[in-house]
C-alpha cells in the first residue's frame, strides 16, 4: 500500500514538472516578441518635430524708402554693421512665434584733405549706433523644399543715433551734429532657409515693410535743439545673414 502511494506521488510530480516545461517552451518566445519588435517599433515611430528654434548673425545696411516720415518723402542709405540674435517656438505645422533682437555700430573719419579745399583745416567723424528688436508671427510657405521660404509680421520699436563731428586741425573751434531717433513700428518681412547640416539652417532675412510712428531730435553746437515727430510708412530693406540651430 505504501509502495503504490508512492509511486503515484512520484508520478504527479513528474507530470506537473512536464507540463511547467511545457508551458516555458509555448509562452517564452512570446513573452519575447514584444522585445523583439521593440526596435522596429521605434525606427517606424514618427520623429517628434522641433519646438524650439535659435538663431545668430549679422546684417549690414539699410536702404529705406519712406512715403511718409517727418522729414517728407526721402530715400536713405544707412551704412552700419548689425548684430542678430532671434528665438523661435512652434505654433503648428507651418507657424513660429518669433522675438528678434539687434545692435550695431558704426565709425567712418574723413580726413581734412577729403573734405575739399574750403575745408582744409577740418577732421570729419561720422559715427551710428542703434539698438532695436521686434516681436511677430512667421508662416512657411514652401515646406520640405531645397529652401525654405517664409513671410513674418511683426511689431516693435527702435532707437538710433548719428553724430558728425568736425574737429579743427588748428586752434578753432569744432562743431558738431547730432540727430536721434527712436520709433514704435509694424513690420513685415520675407525668410529664406536652406539646410546646411541636420538641425543646422542658413537664413536670409529681409525686412520689406515698415509703418509706425518716429521722434526724433537734433542737436548742433551753438544751436537750438530741433524736435520732430511723424507717421513712418515706406519700404524698409535690411538683409541679415543668420545661422540657425532647431532644438
Amino acid at each position: 500500500m505504501r509502495a503504490r502511494l508512492v509511486f503515484a506521488v512520484v508520478c504527479l510530480a513528474s507530470s506537473l514538472a512536464g507540463a511547467e516545461e511545457s508551458a516555458h517552451q509555448v509562452e517564452g518566445p512570446t513573452a519575447k516578441e514584444p522585445r523583439a519588435e521593440g526596435p522596429a517599433a521605434k525606427d517606424a515611430a514618427v520623429k517628434v518635430p522641433p519646438t524650439w528654434s535659435v538663431g545668430a548673425g549679422v546684417g549690414y545696411g539699410t536702404v529705406s524708402l519712406m512715403l511718409m516720415s517727418p522729414a517728407g518723402t526721402n530715400l536713405g542709405v544707412l551704412g552700419m554693421s548689425q548684430g542678430t540674435l532671434s528665438v523661435e517656438h512652434a505654433q503648428g505645422a507651418h507657424d513660429w512665434l518669433l522675438l528678434s533682437v539687434s545692435a550695431g555700430y558704426g565709425s567712418q573719419t574723413t580726413p581734412s584733405a577729403g573734405l575739399g579745399s574750403n575745408s582744409s583745416n577740418l577732421d570729419r567723424e561720422d559715427t551710428g549706433k542703434s539698438i532695436g528688436g521686434f516681436v511677430g508671427l512667421r508662416h512657411i510657405f514652401t515646406d520640405q523644399q531645397v529652401v525654405e521660404v517664409s513671410g513674418w509680421l511683426g511689431i516693435g520699436g527702435s532707437w538710433s543715433e548719428s553724430k558728425t563731428s568736425y574737429t579743427a586741425t588748428y586752434p578753432l573751434t569744432g562743431l558738431t551734429s547730432t540727430n536721434r531717433w527712436s520709433s514704435i513700428s509694424a513690420l513685415a518681412g520675407l525668410a529664406f532657409d536652406r539646410r546646411l547640416l541636420e538641425g543646422m539652417y542658413l537664413r536670409l532675412n529681409l525686412s520689406v515693410l515698415q509703418a509706425g510712428r518716429s521722434w526724433g531730435l537734433a542737436r548742433q553746437s551753438q544751436t537750438p535743439d530741433v524736435e520732430s515727430s511723424g507717421t513712418n510708412l515706406g519700404l524698409r530693406l535690411a538683409p541679415a545673414l543668420e545661422l540657425r540651430m532647431v532644438l
